[in-house]
C-alpha cells in the first residue's frame, strides 16, 4: 500500500547561542534507523509509588509487562517517554534507581529512546518538607551515562533554557542525506517549577524551525497546552475521550508557532491519563498517548501511541505520518492518518 524509502535519523547540535554541554562518551547511539521510521511513545509510567507497600512494586511490573508487550508486537526503531517516568514526589532514595526500571526495559530489546521531563519526574517530597531527591539535571546526567548508545536525549547538548531542561531536536533524513522531518521535544515544566513552557523556549523553539527553514515537524512534551481544549470541538477526532483537559499555565503559544511553519504536523503530549485522541487543530494535529504505566490515577487499559513516518511523493510535503494506539493485550484501535 505504501512506497517504503530509508529513512535516516541523525542528530544535529542544537542552534543557540548557548548550550549546555552533553558529557563525554566513548559510545553514542548509531546515527540511523531502519525503516519504516517507527515510533513508540510511553506515557506517564509513574514508576516508584508506594515503594514500601506491595501495591507499588506491583504496578511497576505491571507497566514492565505493557512496555515489553507492546515493544515485542512492534519492533519500534525509537522510543519516546514523554514525561513522568517515575513519581519522584514518592521516592525518599535517590531516584536514579528507579528510572533505572524504567530505561531497562527499553534496554533489553536494544532501541534507541529520547526522553522529556513530566511534572512528576522530579516533584517535591510528599509532605514537602523538603526538595526533590533528585533533579531534572541529575536525572538527565544519569540516563546520558548509564545508556550512552541508547539515549539520545540531547544527544549533542541542549540549550541552555533553564529552568527546563530537557529541550532539543533531531532531524530525519532521507539515505542522501535531504532532511524530510524534525522531531522537537520540549519540556513542559512542572515539578521543581511552574507547569509553563516559558517563552525562552517557545522562542528557541520558533527560531531554530526558521534556521530549519520550517521542515515539517513532529513535537513531544509532557503537558498539553491550553489549545487542546478548542480541538475537541473538532467533528474529526480520533481515539479515546474519557478525561479532562490540564493544560499549562503562563504564557501559551506553542501551538501558534508550530503552526506559523504550515508544516508542522503533529503535537504528542501525556498527562491526562483518560485521554488517547488526536484532533485537527490549524494545521497540524494535536495528539495524547495512550496511559502506558499502572502508576497514576485511572483505571483505563494501557498501552501506546505508534506513529511511523513514511516517505511517499504523493504525501504532504513528501512525507507520510500514520499513528494508531498499541493496548497492552496486542490490539490495535485508533488508526489516524496526519
Amino acid at each position: 500500500m505504501f512506497s517504503y524509502y530509508h529513512l535516516l535519523l541523525t542528530s544535529l547540535v542544537v542552534i543557540s547561542d548557548e548550550v549546555v554541554a552533553s558529557p563525554s562518551f566513548s559510545e553514542t547511539p548509531s546515527a540511523s534507523l531502519s525503516v519504516p521510521l517507527k515510533i513508540c511513545q510511553f506515557a506517564d509510567l509513574h514508576y516508584g509509588e508506594a515503594p514500601n507497600l506491595a501495591w507499588g512494586p506491583e504496578q511497576d511490573r505491571n507497566s514492565t509487562r505493557v512496555m515489553n508487550n507492546v515493544l515485542a508486537a512492534e519492533r519500534p526503531d525509537l522510543v519516546v517517554f514523554t514525561g513522568d517516568q517515575i513519581t519522584g514526589n514518592n521516592i525518599v532514595d535517590n531516584a536514579t534507581a528507579v528510572l533505572r526500571e524504567v530505561f531497562s526495559v527499553v534496554e533489553s530489546f536494544g532501541v534507541s529512546f529520547s526522553s522529556v521531563f513530566g511534572n512528576h519526574d522530579d516533584m517535591c517530597l510528599d509532605p514537602p518538607s523538603r526538595d526533590s531527591i533528585t533533579s531534572r539535571s541529575s536525572l538527565l546526567a544519569f540516563e546520558k551515562t548509564t545508556w550512552p548508545k541508547l539515549s539520545r536525549t540531547c544527544l549533542n547538548g541542549c540549550p541552555n533554557l533553564l529552568p527546563s531542561v530537557s529541550n532539543y531536536y533531531e532531524l530525519v533524513t532521507d539515505t542522501s542525506g535531504k532532511p524530510l522531518l524534525a522531531l522537537f521535544f520540549l519540556d513542559s515544566g512542572g515539578g521543581s517549577y511552574d507547569e509553563t513552557l516559558f517563552a525562552n523556549v517557545t522562542d528557541w523553539l520558533a527560531s531554530t524551525t526558521l534556521k530549519l527553514r520550517n521542515l515539517p515537524s513532529l513535537t513531544f512534551i509532557h503537558i498539553p497546552t491550553p489549545q487542546y481544549v478548542d480541538a475537541t470541538t473538532s467533528k474529526d477526532c480520533v481515539g479515546m475521550m474519557s478525561d479532562g483537559i490540564t493544560p499549562t499555565v503562563g504564557q501559551n503559544n506553542l501551538i501558534q508557532v508550530l503552526s506559523n511553519t504550515g508544516t508542522a504536523r503533529g503535537v504528542f503530549t501525556g498527562h491526562d491519563h483518560g485521554n488517547a485522541w488526536c484532533c485537527p487543530f490549524l494545521s497540524l494535529s494535536l495528539c495524547y498517548g495512550r496511559h502506558t504505566g499502572y502508576g497514576g490515577y485511572g483505571d483505563w487499559d494501557r498501552g501506546s501511541r505508534v506513529i511511523e513516518i513514511i516517505q511517499n511523493a504523493t504525501a504532504r510535503d513528501g512525507i507520510e505520518i500514520i499513528t494508531y494506539i498499541r493496548m497492552e493485550d496486542n490490539s490495535t484501535n485508533s488508526l489516524q492518518w496526519l
